[in-house]
């Protein structure tokens, strides 16, 4: 009956349909932190019957070091790593190609996104059927879709992915180590010596590096020796 039991346990973590649900976990967790981080960092104000706003942190510059205690977008890229090989692993087993990996991976990004738009498109035209101010409608849904800029960044690594896999499979934690090194020569480049546009590489880059660590968490690259 031990054997038994233990042969269970071992076939329903094998299975194809399990998770890594922490994995999930944090996905979801950084999800939400990036809506409510933007949602927060608004100042609404309403004076002389004009409704308006800017952003707190302009205002309030002491706390500028704290943020970087809360940065989630790492999380979101380094995780977003994680599940693309997972997912990627899983269709390669059952038969499926790269090409049909990024179509319905990004489906799966676009639809929702295609559907917000939509919705603050009828929003927006019926708001300006009741009389709403068109100046002000405006900038409410430019800052409503403000939190989706990150999702081109996203969208371009979905696209690479297949490359980027491939080039992990061969270097492994070189590779984004190479991407930190672009980032910080693009940084100095730009802010060292001034050379233009060159140091806008580095959101690409940085993300890069970040989402190919989700690659080398996956692989148990990540670990500490056991005398860690």
């Amino acid at each position: 009956m031990r054997g038994l039991a233990a042969m269970v346990r071992d076939l329903a973590v094998r299975t194809p349909d399990s998770r890594e649900r922490n994995v999930d976990m944090w996905r979801a967790l950084a999800i939400c932190l990036v809506v409510l981080g933007h949602w927060f960092v608004v100042a609404v104000t309403y004076r002389g019957g004009r409704l308006s706003g800017y952003n707190a942190l302009d205002v309030l510059t002491w706390i500028d070091p704290v943020t970087w205690l809360f940065q989630v977008m790492p999380i979101f890229f380094l995780v977003g790593g994680y599940a693309g090989s997972a997912s990627m692993a899983s269709h390669r087993a059952s038969g499926g190609d790269n090409i049909s990996w990024v179509l319905r991976r990004t489906d799966r990004l676009l639809r929702p996104t295609t559907a917000l738009f939509l919705v603050l498109a009828l929003v927006s035209v019926v708001a300006v059927a009741a009389g709403t101010n068109e100046k002000l409608l405006g900038h409410a849904a430019w800052l409503a879709s403000i939190p989706l800029w990150f999702l081109l960044a996203y969208l371009a690594l979905v696209v690479l992915t297949p490359w980027l896999h491939a080039l992990h499979r061969r270097a492994g934690l070189a590779v984004p180590v190479v991407m930190v090194v672009i980032v910080a020569v693009a940084d100095l480049l730009r802010r060292g010596l001034h050379v233009p546009i060159v140091g806008l590489s580095t959101y690409l880059f940085a993300w890069l590096a970040i989402y190919q660590l989700g690659f080398c968490w996956r692989d148990g690259l990540l670990r500490k020796p056991p005398r860690h």
